[in-house]
């Protein structure tokens, strides 16, 4: 836009404006010079990561990782134990035997009843 028709904005418009200018800048100069990133472990293990220095820089990332050894582990099932999803589920001995003749009748006179 021309200064003339900045000029013309109302005050609100110019100053949303001026912001996103103001981001915009910043965003350029972020790209320009990236923030340093550093992942820190404090257990000891050289695995987990590297221990933090004595003087952290001002400007930088600091990541501090968990102890991997910290994490419980996880045994994995018995092979037998496992059933894969296709397999079908295991029906019980007593399902689809169906109902005594005792049930029968008093199930037939409630019937009846209704």
């Amino acid at each position: 836009m021309g200064s003339a028709a900045q000029i013309l904005q109302p005050p609100k418009a110019r100053l949303q404006a001026l912001l996103s200018g103001v981001e915009e800048l910043e965003a350029r100069v972020l790209q320009a010079k990236p923030i340093k990133t550093i992942r820190v472990a404090r257990c000891g293990h050289p695995e987990c990561g590297a221990a933090p220095p004595a003087e952290l820089p001002v400007d930088a990332l600091v990541i501090e990782m968990g102890c991997q050894y910290a994490v419980p582990q996880i045994s994995m099932p018995e092979p037998e134990k496992v059933r894969t999803r296709a397999e079908p589920k295991r029906v019980e001995h007593a399902i689809g035997v169906g109902i005594s003749e005792k049930q029968q009748s008093r199930l037939l006179s409630r019937v009846q009843l209704l």
